[in-house]
């Protein structure tokens, strides 16, 4: 047994989320804790996604885990019942009940020490819950994002209320850029904070794929430019700038563009499906593409967008995934928004400020598109930097703010 695994597997570790099943942040989490030998349960609760109805969450990493689907609970009323109803059901004892049900289920001795992870703070009510029930349960709370600078829902910031109700359950916070530490430092004074940035696990890409793709570039290439995320449109991501480019991009007929996400917006996919259809080689809507797929995807990329809304009221230091996997898989990001580490990653990037114009950053993208030289070595300065910014470099530290909490009740 190795020196990591004596000291942390003597817990259980139970991880509460609402995010899709295969989302890469978790996963790693997931991946990284089971090898070190913690006994990991995750509990994948679909509140939100109709899409997800009745799919079943299976194990991707070695953990055990289950699905709780409460869309159509969750989502039973309208107006001010549906809020109530919602506030009760997060606070009250009904999604403790079945917490505990499927945690049994599962197999977990509810008597051994725990860990409980959230990924989530609509689930924070209830691994306050959970730790409150359980006298030798920790919570840690995994801050995504900093929910006091993002939206409102009728002027109240449902995030942080729910943060200010479990606050004193919460032993540990983990965030993901060390710029984020001192604010959620003073939100949870009580509890130790530790920064996981969005790094990607090299295991997860393929070295002589991607290396491959970045010697062959040549003046013949067909540039391949991609983005697959969030097409929330009336969210932070600006996907009506990410689609002039990618209409400048095909029509050109010097570049591909690849887009794909789940798009709930009939305007939006009504667009995505006419572009397609206006460029069939070379413009691309995938719709939902899965976690393997993605990667697959991105590693024959050679320009990648992440893109801010200028406007957005969320503008903040950030850690995307996004952005660091596109570095790994050998293709230049172009950027505007306030990303982590920027002045390390100038060289392989466009980078752009919030002020930058839409016009802008198309001409800069498609005079890229032409100099393949410059492409070439910015892909492979991408590559070389990417080095410095892997998971396997910064997944201590779960295990960290685990031996601290839990070592914590007997000092």
């Amino acid at each position: 047994m190795t020196e990591a695994k004596s000291q942390i597997n003597s817990w259980n570790a139970i991880c509460l989320d609402t995010h899709p099943p295969e989302d890469s942040r978790i996963g790693r989490y997931l991946q990284h804790m089971v090898q070190s030998g913690v006994e990991v349960y995750r509990l994948n609760f679909n509140f939100f996604s109709p899409q997800a109805r009745g799919a079943a969450s299976t194990s991707m990493h070695g953990e055990k885990d289950a699905r709780i689907d409460l869309f159509d609970q969750f989502n039973a009323h309208g107006g001010i019942l549906k809020r109530a109803f919602n506030s009760r059901f997060l606070l009250g004892g009904a999604l403790v009940l079945e917490a505990e049900r499927a945690l049994k289920n599962l197999g977990l001795d509810a008597e051994e020490p725990a860990v409980v992870h959230a990924h989530d703070p609509i689930l924070l009510p209830l691994a306050a819950n959970l730790a409150k029930a359980h006298k030798n349960w920790r919570v840690v709370y995994d801050r995504h994002e900093l929910y006091e600078d993002s939206h409102t829902d009728r002027g109240i910031n449902v995030a942080t209320a729910l943060e200010k109700i479990a606050k004193k359950h919460i032993s540990g916070v983990v965030v993901v850029s060390d710029e984020h530490i001192e604010v959620t430092a003073r939100r949870f004074p009580a509890a130790g904070v530790v920064s996981v940035p969005n790094y990607p696990s090299i295991r997860d890409y393929d070295k002589k794929i991607i290396e491959e793709k970045i010697k062959s570039l040549d003046n013949d290439t067909k540039v391949v430019i991609s983005y697959i995320g969030s097409l929330d449109n009336s969210f932070d991501r600006d996907i009506d700038l990410m689609l002039k480019i990618g209409e400048q991009a095909a029509a050109s007929e010097k570049a591909r563009f690849l887009i794909g996400g789940r798009v709930a917006d009939t305007k939006l996919e009504k667009k995505l499906q006419t572009l397609a259809q206006k460029f069939p080689e070379d413009f691309s809507f995938l719709g939902y593409v899965p976690r393997n797929r993605t990667v697959e995807l991105t590693a024959c990329s050679h320009i990648g967008l992440y893109l801010m809304k200028p406007d957005t009221c969320y503008w903040v230091k950030c850690s995307p995934n996004k952005v660091f996997e596109y570095l790994i898989c050998g293709v230049v990001p172009v950027i505007r928004a306030d990303v982590d580490r920027a002045e390390d990653i100038s060289t392989s990037s466009l980078l752009f400020d919030r002020n930058a114009k839409g016009d802008e950053i198309v001409d800069e993208v498609m005079s890229l598109i032409l100099d393949k030289e410059r492409l070439k070595f910015m892909m492979k300065s991408a590559r070389e930097q990417s080095k410095n910014f892997t998971f396997e470099s910064v997944a201590g530290r779960y295990t960290e703010i685990y031996r601290t909490i839990m070592n914590r009740k007997t000092e």
